[in-house]
């Protein structure tokens, strides 16, 4: 049986290593089957299960391989990996944690740390392992990276550019290592170099099949159409459509492409855009009369460069008007006469990770004596209907998430509580306001104190 097995595993090998996945699971599970205590085959068969893009699977076999063999580090290091990318990334901190005391030395394993750290918010942290990383192993790409995301989120913007700099150097055609450079120029200010380095987010080469032959659009007159792409999440694409009016007014015909939760809500705020919905094919994004296309989320770049706007006041979607009275309405009358105030409180940094506050900690706000406070949903399915839901309010506090994008985009009051440094580069580390999220008023702690300072600085805003 020993010589069988080893010969299985063989055989298993070399079918992964040609990318033949059903032949290698054809010769691991009945190995994992009849020596279910053999960690090996178990390692294995997850290392199949990853290359063939099941990473929920893979998951499973790498944890049943760490449980057989507790501490070994090359497994646990491959379970943390798959776990980030399930966006499971407490449970991977808490895996990677011993492997990475026990081998400080280790760079690929304090880079993957350094990741799990940096999502789950243990920004110093993640910076300390990262540089342990790049310490011995200056060409991880990902660990300068991880090293100036941290940087930045806590405010350390030119060592995050520092960091990104490196990372660039060392893989100078590393989209992600370009991101990361545009975030920190960005973050300071410097929008001309910033959104030349963003390019590298979107496939623009020419010939590539997710981009146009000729490029993506520049801002310039076209003698024909401009299909726009709804590259980003709905929360963003409503905040980027802030940018179509001025197009508009500029005598550009545009084809839009939405998420479908997006699709009343636009067609009414932009009736001289042709908009359509996105998740299937439509010929009109590629009509014969389409003379340039461009992802959604360029055109804050191309207005920066056309014209070096970035604010867009008096720019708002139009609430659908029934719904919304009749909200109105009724909030009015459950009110009795106080301000009428909704709380966001479930949010989504751009890292993926949620960022949700407890209930229990807006208890001075929700027992305030003049506010009415409205909870506002965690998932939104129905973009038109929230639209009139944040319209009918006097005020709207939140975190930073899709009501903060609805918020201004209806033209309702809106105080943002925002982290000390927050990674979104349209939150300015410093002052109330950001020309990107014009009408929001930022309020964030300061070092020497913690929320409940924060939140009595909200109320009394909110309650103003």
């Amino acid at each position: 049986m020993i010589g069988d097995a080893t010969e299985r595993r063989r055989r298993a090998r070399a079918a992964l290593d040609r990318r033949d996945f059903a032949a290698a699971r054809a010769e691991l599970e009945p190995l994992v089957a009849a020596e279910p205590g053999n960690p090996e085959g178990h390692g294995l068969l997850g290392a199949v299960r990853a290359a063939a893009g099941d990473h929920a699977g893979a998951a499973a076999a790498y944890a049943t391989a760490l449980r057989l063999r507790p501490g070994h580090g090359p497994t646990a290091h491959r379970l943390g990996a798959t776990l980030l990318r399930l966006n499971a990334a407490e449970r991977a901190r808490a895996v990677l944690a011993p492997a990475a005391a026990a081998a400080v030395e280790d760079g690929a394993l304090q880079a993957t740390y350094a990741a799990a750290l940096l999502r789950t918010e243990r920004c110093a942290e993640a910076a300390d392992a990262a540089t342990r990383a790049t310490a011995h192993d200056p060409g991880l790409v990902s660990a300068w990276i991880t090293l100036a995301a941290a940087r930045r989120r806590m405010g350390d913007l030119a060592d995050a550019l520092a960091a990104a700099d490196q990372a660039v150097r060392q893989a100078p055609r590393s989209a992600p290592a370009h991101l990361a450079r545009a975030a920190a120029l960005l973050a300071l200010g410097r929008f001309e170099e910033g959104w030349a380095e963003q390019e590298w987010q979107w496939p623009a080469m020419a010939g590539t099949e997710a981009g146009p032959a000729t490029g993506w659009w520049d801002g310039r007159p076209v003698a024909g159409r401009i299909a726009i792409r709804g590259d980003l999440d709905p929360g963003e694409q409503l905040w980027a459509s802030a940018f179509l009016p001025g197009l508009v007014r500029a005598g550009h015909r545009l084809v839009l492409e939405c998420a479908p939760p997006l699709l009343a809500l636009f067609r009414r705020s932009f009736p001289d855009v042709e908009v359509v919905a996105g998740g299937r094919p439509d010929g009109r994004l590629a009509a014969a009369g389409i003379a340039a296309e461009t992802p959604l989320s360029r055109l804050p770049a191309i207005a920066w460069r056309r014209h070096r706007r970035v604010g867009r006041p008096g720019e708002r979607l139009v609430a659908e008007p029934v719904l919304k009275s009749r909200l109105r309405i009724h909030y009015r009358e459950a009110a009795a006469g106080r301000r009428i105030v909704g709380l966001a409180r479930h949010g989504r940094p751009p890292h993926g990770q949620s960022a949700d506050t407890p209930l229990s900690r807006w208890g001075r706000l929700l027992d305030h004596p003049d506010l009415f406070v409205v909870e506002l949903p965690e998932a939104v399915g129905d973009f038109d209907a929230l639209a009139a839901q944040v319209a009918a309010l006097d005020g709207v506090v939140a975190v930073p998430g899709p009501v903060v994008a609805t918020a201004l985009a209806v033209g309702t009051p809106l105080v943002v509580a925002v982290d000390r440094f927050h990674p979104d580069w349209r939150y300015p580390i410093a002052g109330e306001d950001s020309p990107w999220l014009p009408g929001a008023r930022l309020l964030r702690s300061n070092a020497d104190d913690g929320w409940d300072a924060l939140l009595e600085r909200i109320v009394r805003v909110a309650a103003e």
